[in-house]
């Protein structure tokens, strides 16, 4: 997995208001595994997801966005279900 930084550096450029990651559950599946065969998060798992989404409400923080969202590959998959509590818990923390 690869985290790239974002940086604004002035106002007169390119301004971003929306910040989407798209797939976060099938990056964080285990190698070999689908999200379906997964049934729970492991510590493994819960350690990556809470480093992107404090990095993804931190930016939201720091640049106020107007929409900050974490899009799931396969939504109805049990995996996709525990990292959206995940992600409701950054939301109400940051």
């Amino acid at each position: 997995m690869y985290l790239m930084k974002l940086e604004v550096e002035s106002l007169e450029q390119i301004k971003y208001d929306r910040l989407i990651i798209y797939g976060l559950d099938v990056l964080l599946a285990e190698d070999g595994e689908t999200t379906d065969e997964q049934s729970s998060v492991n510590s493994k798992q819960v350690r990556l997801c809470n480093l992107v989404y404090h990095a993804l409400y931190k930016i939201n923080r720091k640049y106020e966005l107007k929409e900050v969202k974490a899009v799931s590959y396969n939504s109805t998959t049990q995996l996709s279900k525990q990292l959206a509590r995940i992600e409701s818990y950054w939301k109400h923390v940051c």
